[in-house]
């Protein structure tokens, strides 16, 4: 899951469980965040 401010760029400190997914899931993630805030 990706915690981050409207106006805050894509941190590795604001993701988690990318390992879990791998490197695909720090897109998916961001492209959700994106998308759904």
């Amino acid at each position: 899951m990706v915690w981050r401010r409207k106006n805050e760029e894509l941190n590795s400190k604001n993701l988690v469980g990318t390992v879990k997914y791998g490197g695909g899931g720090v897109l998916v993630w961001g492209c959700m965040s994106a998308s759904e805030l």
